[in-house]
């Protein structure tokens, strides 16, 4: 037992205190109902669940495990669990965004999202115990195993007094705090347990008997027998080249299911990816957590297992030095962390002690949380107590967890290594692994197929484990497993009971993951009611290749990062140049889209204030008009409308054409549209002696002829872009008023039954204030009499009360509604719609000033339909200035296959008109 100081002790107090303390104050809230107990209200952003993801990884059992690896197997022994890596990888860029899709409390519910029947609640209510009950146990039984081991050693408690005392601490924490309790801890048990490892392996080589990396490396290399182990590529023998290559990058990291490396996701992990703000901040989470999982944090326990076989070289030296406080079955390779850290000097003994505790409570808090979430979303409110309130569903969830920390409690004092149990686990689930891969894109597997591979992996994992004088290895014994539970599940994808077609459906129309649902789609059309997804289904390849190059870009880093540790300054660096190319090429093929403004093609560029511009296809040519004055004001004369155009798709445009330029105001382009005929009609505000309005007709883009001049009354500060409604004849959106606070303004419609000669106005509001004052309005027809609208706000970004407005009519104008929508990072910016009938789905273009992107949020036409608050994350299409004012305005058009983009950018001299062709399949 070691001799724990005043300090020590004090610091442990400290951690365990502010620990407490931050879990109960955080998770205030999470008693109000299951999805802020469970998931702490799905809107935490990525960084803190990626942190959490990692931190619950970073369990007591997890250094013991790389200890017994490293001790038999050399750093080589690592690749048993750095083999899931592609698993982790697939998981950022096929699965996570398909998981917050689901929209659901647990990944249980999946199985009746997906599949039909009896069979799908029994899946849900079955996996739900088997999982949460049985697997969890299990690895809480391991996480415990190893604080049993460290309090023996480093603290002399016995078996029953450590389970006791952790039992204890973490049940009371867990069950205060829920989810958000445990999130937020997580992120400061993450960084104590690193200080904390990273200590542990500076002291650890320092140790007189070690000598400093130096005299371990010089140690390692005069003997043969330990030579090899320092290296993440070198392998004792064929055996473990098998077994920890080649099985494990042919067989394991697809086709087995293990706590925390789901093929497809899965566990834990998915509880935060349903619990993250977005689709992109549940990917940014799981990537984020691969990165520090794999090429990180091993280092730290790599290199205190190393030094551990020098000071304690075999396990009669770890027995002899545990003495009678273990058991001697409980005594084995993985006892050497512990007892190396018990040689740590006061004051980092304690932190060392502390931050073991912050690990254990870090990943039991988890896995309480995760599994009583099962037990009580998916056995008890779905099959017990269909009509339980949520507080009752609170209080459960805080029963099952004290239930489950006394089994694992349990299990523990029973269990003897930590490789032991990993092996375990890893037996249970082989061969299901491929299942969990494709039953989200192969319509075909069904709920028969589930129960078969479940079942399989069960029955071959007991044979293998109960047949003592079984011929086979480990590692062909986990071959043999896999082949045999997939030949289990894969007949039944065709002769088992197929999903209801219903079911199929909805999965579709919900996630679309892309894949093999071609027949499903075609079911729907021969019915009569194609299904329009709510998002766009996945570019499958594309997402297989980054996940390539982010496998790629991790090990590297991995690599370099051991380099460095021995020294090997030319190889580390050349390992970080490699991962920083691969991650260059991840970020290019997962984001080719998101180019800056220099990649786009220059309209105008001469020496001026160029702005507003608008871009129209007009008879197989493209016609840009803008305006050009001296400065970002509205009624200087010297501003103008001008226009080119452009027969090659924008790579080249015609001289300038002057549209119009009084002498005595400023005319500027706020409008665009074809008239019945397909000519061009641009709309021009005049502000000078007298504030009108000017609409011009071309039939080139090179000639314009004045058609008409407004002033109606009230008088708008603009007319923007016409459209065409059936039945009715073309129509504008304007909007009347001032920007001062305390204005009265209003906005209608104009139309035109004429072709544009003459225009009668209505008032759709009046009197609004300047904060529900749609402005700069665009508008698509959508058939049916129905019109959309989306308007700028004014204000600055990220504030709710200044999301842009939503306008819709489904009368042809005649009445509308107006909502606030969910588009913050507006900042004072005008927008442009497209609407692509074939496929439903409606593109919101916008520039965000102040940050310099133009945006897209693109999305199928019913959901955001009467639904305002449904417009999905934005991706960035183009960069460009900065300058709050000086830059912006963006106008769009459906060109051939691609969306033509215009906007313009600069400073208060001199801005450019740019333009850019997007394809609309790299928009989702």
């Amino acid at each position: 037992m070691l001799e724990m100081t005043a300090l020590d002790w004090g610091i442990i107090g400290a951690v365990f205190m502010t620990t407490m303390l931050l879990g109960i104050l955080v998770g205030l809230k999470s008693g109000k109902n299951r999805e802020s107990f469970f998931l702490g209200g799905r809107s935490l952003p990525w960084w803190l669940l990626g942190t959490s993801m990692v931190a619950t990884t970073f369990s007591t059992d997890t250094p013991n495990l790389v200890t017994d690896l490293v001790r038999g197997h050399g750093v080589f022994g690592n690749w048993a669990w750095w083999c899931f890596l592609p698993t982790g990888m697939t998981t950022v860029f096929l699965y996570a965004k398909l998981w917050r899709r689901l929209g659901a409390v647990t990944d249980m519910e999946f199985y009746e999202i997906r599949y039909s029947g009896r069979a799908a609640g029994f899946l849900r209510g079955f996996r739900a115990v088997y999982l949460g009950l049985f697997f969890n146990v299990m690895t809480m039984g391991a996480v415990s195993l190893a604080a049993i081991k460290i309090g023996a050693a480093m603290l002399g408690l016995t078996p029953v007094q450590s389970v006791c005392y952790a039992m204890a601490a973490t049940v009371l924490f867990t069950s205060i705090g829920g989810f958000r309790g445990v999130i937020f801890t997580d992120f400061l048990l993450f960084f104590l347990a690193m200080v904390g490892a990273v200590a542990a392996a500076f002291f650890a080589v320092n140790l007189p008997e070690v000598g400093g990396i130096g005299g371990m490396l010089g140690k390692f290399a005069a003997s043969p027998e330990l030579s090899w182990k320092i290296s993440p590529v070198a392998w004792g023998s064929t055996d473990d080249l098998i077994a920890f290559i080649i099985v494990p990058f042919a067989i394991t990291w697809w086709s087995i299911w293990y706590p925390g490396a789901e093929p497809g996701g899965g566990g834990f992990l998915v509880q935060r990816m349903m619990a993250a703000k977005n689709e992109k901040h549940s990917m940014a989470a799981v990537m984020f957590f691969n990165v520090a999982h794999y090429a990180l944090r091993p280092w730290p326990w790599i290199i205190v297992a190393l030094a551990s076989l020098i000071v304690y070289p075999d396990l009669a030296s770890i027995r002899q030095a545990v003495g009678h406080l273990l058991p001697a079955s409980q005594c084995g390779h993985d006892t050497a962390y512990s007892l190396m850290l018990s040689k740590m000097p006061a004051g980092w003994l304690g932190l060392m002690v502390a931050s073991l505790m912050a690990a254990y409570m870090s990943t039991l808090s988890t896995l309480l949380n995760w599994g009583s979430s099962y037990c009580v979303n998916d056995v008890w409110k779905r099959f017990i107590r269909p009509d339980a309130g949520e507080k009752e569903l609170v209080w459960c969830g805080r029963a099952v967890t004290l239930l489950l920390m006394v089994l694992s409690a349990l299990l523990a004092l029973q269990l003897q290594n930590a490789m032991q149990t990993f092996q375990l686990l890893l037996s249970i689930g082989a061969g299901t692994g491929l299942l969990f891969l494709l039953r989200w894109f192969w319509w075909r597997i069904n709920a028969a197929c589930e129960i078969a591979a479940m079942a399989g992996s069960f029955f071959w994992a007991a044979v293998f484990f109960f047949w003592k004088t079984c011929p086979l290895s480990q590692w062909q014994q986990m071959a043999a497993a896999v082949a045999l539970t997939t030949l289990c599940w894969l007949p039944f994808a065709w002769i088992g009971p197929k999903t209801d077609f219903r079911v199929l459906r909805e999965f579709c129309r919900k996630i679309n993951p892309g894949g093999a649902w071609r027949a499903v789609f075609d079911e729907a059309e021969r019915q009569g009611d194609p299904i329009v997804p709510e998002a766009q289904a996945q570019d499958i390849p594309r997402g297989l290749l980054a996940s390539l190059f982010g496998c790629f870009a991790v090990y590297l880093t991995m690599f370099a990062t051991g380099k460095l540790i021995y020294g090997e300054w030319l190889s580390g660096a050349v390992c970080l140049v490699a991962a920083l190319a691969f991650a260059l090429l991840l970020v290019k093929v997962w984001n080719p889209s998101r180019k800056a403004s220099d990649d786009c093609r220059i309209v105008q560029n001469v020496p001026g204030y160029n702005s507003w511009s608008f871009i129209q296809p007009l008879n197989g040519k493209l016609v840009c008009a803008y305006s050009r004055g001296l400065a970002h004001t509205i009624g200087n004369s010297d501003r103008g409308v001008y226009a080119r155009t452009s027969a090659d798709g924008g790579r080249t445009w015609s001289e300038e054409t002057a549209v119009c330029n009084s002498p005595d105001s400023g005319d500027a382009a706020t409008g665009k549209g074809l008239d019945g005929q397909g000519n061009l009609l641009l709309w021009v505000r005049c502000v000078g002696k007298s504030w009108h309005h000017e609409l011009y007709q071309s039939a080139d883009g090179v000639s314009f002829r004045r058609l008409a001049e407004l002033r109606p009354d009230p008088m708008p500060i603009q007319i923007t872009d016409v459209f065409a409604v059936p039945g009715v004849g073309l129509m504008s959106l304007w909007f009347a008023g001032s920007y001062r606070e305390g204005a009265q303004n209003s906005w209608g419609t104009l139309v035109s039954t004429d072709n544009g000669l003459t225009w009668e106005q209505q008032v759709v509001e009046s009197g609004l204030s300047k904060s529900e004052w749609p402005t700069e309005p665009s508008a698509v027809y959508l058939g049916g009499g129905r019109i959309l609208a989306v308007a700028r706000v004014e204000g600055d970004a990220g504030d709710p009360s200044h999301a842009q407005f939503q306008l819709q009519s489904d009368d042809s104008g005649r009445t509308w509604k107006r909502f606030r929508t969910n588009i913050t990072d507006v900042m004072e910016s005008t927008p442009s719609l497209i609407y692509d009938s074939a496929a439903g789905r409606v593109y919101n273009y916008y520039y965000q000033r102040g940050a310099g992107q133009l945006k897209c949020r693109a999305v199928p036409l019913q959901t955001v339909w009467d639904h305002p608050l449904a417009w999905p994350e934005p991706q960035v299409v183009a960069l460009g200035s900065r300058k709050r004012h000086h830059a912006g305005n963006v106008n769009a058009a459906l060109y051939q296959d691609r969306h033509c983009l215009t906007f313009y950018s600069g400073d208060e001299q001199n801005t450019a008109v740019l333009m850019k062709l997007v394809r609309p399949d790299r928009v989702v």
